[in-house]
């Protein structure tokens, strides 16, 4: 049987665990503001920006980071893989 002063235990624990969660989320966005920063034009700039650094971070903070929505970025992931490979098409036809 859980008594009270379990429940406010794990009320704490819990409270704990959220707390520490949101530090990290904090502290992945503050390192990312520590990068040397660019200008950034344009959403396909943007997700190219994002595609780089999701080797380090959530693409979803770095898409809130941005200003750009999810599905925004996939949108505008498929248009950059499908100019690189009419790139690539121009260039081994050459």
């Amino acid at each position: 049987m859980k008594t009270v002063a379990n429940r406010s235990d794990e009320h704490i624990y819990d409270e704990v665990k959220r707390l520490k969660k949101e530090l990290a989320k904090v502290i992945q966005e503050r390192d990312l503001l520590k990068r040397p920063q660019r200008t950034l034009q344009g959403n396909f700039v943007k997700y190219a920006w994002i595609t780089d650094q999701a080797k380090d971070y959530p693409v979803t903070i770095l898409c809130r980071f941005m200003d750009v929505s999810v599905v925004a970025i996939m949108i505008g992931l498929a248009l950059l893989k499908r100019i690189e490979r009419k790139k690539m098409k121009r260039l081994l036809s050459s």
